[in-house]
């Protein structure tokens, strides 16, 4: 089995598997996900992968933990005690399981993922 998976050129490549509207959209928006999920383990709860959202507004709620980096966009982050960080291409993010509230692309936004249950 190989160990070593390579996404050439992540930030243009288009390898998205999975597309859909984003469930907990915010209307009148209606983002879309995009998701390429590269390893996911079914013992450890452990998943990567890249990720993207179109223009819009959404509900979040992390049921794990999660680190990523910010490949491209721009991405308004309000924490559900008003907190707001606005991520940029090239940041790098950790979101703790259970932290809630709204995110709102300006700029279509692709990252790449780490979760941990």
């Amino acid at each position: 089995m190989n160990r070593l998976t390579v996404i050439e050129n992540t930030v243009a490549a288009a390898v998205f598997t999975t597309s859909k509207i984003y469930p907990t959209a915010i209307a009148p928006t209606t983002p879309e996900v995009r998701v390429h999920v590269v390893h996911r383990s079914e013992d450890t709860g452990h998943t990567a992968g890249v990720w993207e959202l179109t223009v819009g507004k959404c509900r979040l709620e992390r049921t794990v933990d999660e680190v990523f980096v910010l490949l491209s966009g721009v991405w308004v982050l309000t924490a559900d005690d008003g907190t707001v960080t606005t991520l940029r291409a090239g940041d790098t993010a950790f979101l703790r399981k259970g932290w809630k509230g709204t995110g709102e692309v300006v700029e279509t936004v692709r990252k790449v993922y780490a979760t941990f249950p």
